[in-house]
C-alpha cells in the first residue's frame, strides 16, 4: 500500500511520523525513520540531515551503550552519516549557524515543502551546511565506530 502512494506523500508520511515518534520520546524509532527518509531520498539530506544526525547522537546518550559498537551508533553512522558526507558541505566556523539558513527543528517549524522534482527549487537550500563543531563530533563518533567494530585479532 505504501509503495503505491506517490513520493510527495510517502515523505509526509515518513517526516510526519518520525516528528511523531521524537515527540513520544520515541528517539530510536524516529532516526530510524529519518535514516530511511534520508536514504530513500536523497534531496531531503540538506534539510533534515543536521537534525537526524543530532537526533541519533541524543539516542545515543540517552541510552548509554558501554561499546562504541552498538546499534545507535551503527544507525549513526550507517544510516544517516553516509547520505550527509555525499552531500555538498559548507563549513561554518561559527559556533551556531548563520539564521538565513533554514534548517529543520520539529519545535519551532513545519517541515519544508516537499518537492518530487529533481531541479533546485526556488528557496530550497543547495547546500549542507553544518558547524566545524557538529563535523568534529560527527567524525570523531564514526571513527570510534569503526575502530570498535575492527577485528584486530588475526
Amino acid at each position: 500500500f505504501f509503495l503505491r502512494l506517490p513520493a510527495r506523500t510517502q515523505k509526509e508520511v515518513i517526516i510526519n511520523s518520525a516528528v511523531w515518534h521524537e515527540n513520544t520520546n520515541n528517539l530510536l524509532d524516529a532516526c530510524e525513520l529519518y535514516a530511511l527518509l534520508l536514504k530513500a531520498y536523497p534531496d531531503t539530506v540538506i534539510y533534515y540531515g543536521a537534525h537526524a544526525a543530532q537526533l541519533a547522537l541524543k539516542c545515543e546518550i540517552q541510552y548509554k551503550p558501554l561499546s562504541e559498537c552498538n546499534k545507535y551508533r551503527k544507525l549513526f553512522v550507517e544510516g544517516i552519516l553516509e547520505p550527509i558526507l555525499r552531500q555538498n558541505i559548507v563549513i561554518h566556523h561559527e559556533a551556531c549557524l548563520p539564521l538565513e539558513i533554514k534548517v529543520f527543528n520539529p519545535q519551532k517549524e513545519t517541515p519544508l515543502p516537499i518537492s518530487t522534482s529533481t531541479s533546485p527549487q526556488p528557496n530550497y537550500p543547495t547546500n549542507f551546511n553544518i558547524t566545524y563543531g557538529q563535523l568534529k563530533t560527527w567524525l570523531e563518533r564514526a571513527q570510534g565506530f569503526y575502530i570498535a567494530s575492527k577485528e584486530w585479532r588475526k
